[in-house]
């Protein structure tokens, strides 16, 4: 979810955003197991409810049938380079599979 708003303070205008999550799928558990928050991932809406999550007239009760993890099986999770920090966001061997 992304946002432009304006500080009613500052009359700053702002870019935010927030990262809903879910609990995690088994794929994401062995991925994301520490921190403060262990067990979850990013809430990941499947092509084939996309229109319906656009959709503005949704209730509450709506949207949170799509608060589910992503089909484990519909991913995949793979180690990429170590140093992929240092090297240009374009660089296509950042992700490749080794």
């Amino acid at each position: 979810m992304y946002e432009f708003w304006r500080n009613p303070t500052t009359s700053e205008t702002l870019q935010t955003f927030t990262i809903l999550t879910v609990p995690s799928n088994e794929l994401c558990t062995q991925v994301h197991n520490g921190g403060k928050n262990p067990f979850r991932m990013p809430l990941i809406i499947g092509r084939e409810n996309e229109e319906y999550w656009l959709d503005d007239t949704l209730k509450t009760a709506d949207i949170q049938q799509l608060f589910l993890p992503f089909d484990t099986n519909e991913m995949d999770a793979y180690p990429i380079a170590k140093d992929f920090l240092k090297r240009r966001p374009d660089d296509a061997t950042i992700i490749e599979k080794n």
